[in-house]
C-alpha cells in the first residue's frame, strides 16, 4: 500500500489554528499565510501574552491547540513540523516562573490533556494514594514484614537509544490506614521532574497489582520516594515506570509479606 501523502501544509496549518482561536486571524499577516513559521510563531506569542495576562482559559487553548498539532505530526510536511518544534522551543524557558505558577493553578487532568513546554517540579506532587484494582471485593490484605529500603539503577550509556534511571524507595507497614500511599520524601533542591515521579507512581503501582488476587491484596503500605536520579538526554520516561516496579519488588523479595 503506497505511503499516505502528508497534508497538513502551510494554508492548512493557518485554517487549524484560526479556528481554535479565532483571535489569531487579527495577528497574522494575510500575506504570509503560507508560511508555517509566521503562524506558529504568532501562536506562541499569543500565547505569551495569555500567561503574561494570566488568562487562563486562553493560555490552555494555546497549549490544547500545540498538542493536537504535536499528534497531527505525521500528517505534516517536513516544513510544518519544522515550524511546530522550532518556534515551540524558542519561544519559552522552561523555567519561566511565571507559566509555572500558571500551570501548577490548574487542574492537574486539564493539565496533563496540553503539551507544555515547561518543566514541572517534581514537588508539585508530595502524597497520593494508590488505588488496586479490586481492592474492594478483597477479604484479606497483606504488606511488608518489617520496613525496608531498596534501590535500582538502570545506567546504559553506551548504545543508540540510552538509559539512565535510579530510584530509591522505603516500603513501610501502616497499620492505622488500610491504604497504600506514595509520598514524595526529596526536597526542593532535586531538580527531578514531576513526570519522572509519575512514571515511578505507574511503575509501583504495576507492582502492587501483580502480587494481588481476587480476594487478597497489598494494603497498610507506606512508599516513600527518597531519591530520584535522572539525565537530561538519557532519561526517558518509560526507565522510569520500569525502575519504580523493580524497585517495589525487590524490596518485598527482601523482606516478605505479612497478612494483616
Amino acid at each position: 500500500m503506497p505511503t499516505q501523502k502528508p497534508s497538513i501544509y502551510g494554508p492548512e496549518l493557518h485554517t487549524r489554528v484560526c479556528t481554535a482561536i479565532p483571535a489569531l486571524d487579527t495577528l497574522l499577516d494575510h500575506a504570509k499565510l503560507s508560511d508555517p513559521h509566521h503562524v506558529m510563531q504568532t501562536l506562541f506569542r499569543h500565547a505569551t501574552t495569555a500567561i503574561n495576562a494570566r488568562d487562563v482559559p486562553e493560555v490552555i487553548r494555546c497549549f490544547r491547540l500545540t498538542k493536537q498539532l504535536i499528534e497531527l505530526e505525521s500528517q505534516c510536511d517536513i516544513f510544518v513540523v519544522n515550524a511546530i518544534w522550532t518556534s515551540f522551543l524558542n519561544r519559552f524557558q522552561t523555567n519561566d516562573p511565571l507559566a509555572l505558577n500558571i500551570f501548577r493553578d490548574m487542574d492537574p487532568q486539564v493539565r496533563a490533556m496540553l503539551y507544555s513546554p515547561f518543566t514541572f517540579p517534581h514537588y508539585w506532587l508530595r502524597e497520593t494514594k494508590i488505588s488496586l484494582p479490586g481492592a474492594d471485593r478483597w477479604q484479606a490484605w497483606v504488606t511488608v514484614n518489617r520496613e525496608v529500603e531498596a534501590e535500582t539503577r538502570l545506567i546504559q550509556q553506551s548504545s543508540s537509544y540510552n538509559h539512565y534511571a535510579v530510584v530509591r524507595l522505603r516500603l513501610e507497614s501502616t497499620l492505622d490506614n488500610r491504604a497504600v500511599r506514595f509520598r514524595n520524601c526529596m526536597d526542593e533542591t532535586y531538580d527531578a521532574p514531576l513526570s519522572y515521579v509519575e512514571a515511578v507512581i505507574e511503575g509501583v503501582t504495576n507492582a502492587l497489582t501483580e502480587r494481588c488476587m481476587a480476594e487478597r491484596g497489598l494494603s497498610y503500605l507506606r512508599i516513600d520516594l527518597l531519591n530520584l536520579r535522572h539525565h537530561p538526554v538519557d532519561s526517558h520516561w518509560s526507565d522510569f515506570v520500569s525502575v519504580g516496579k523493580q524497585t517495589v519488588e525487590s524490596g518485598i523479595t527482601e523482606v516478605g509479606l505479612a497478612e494483616i
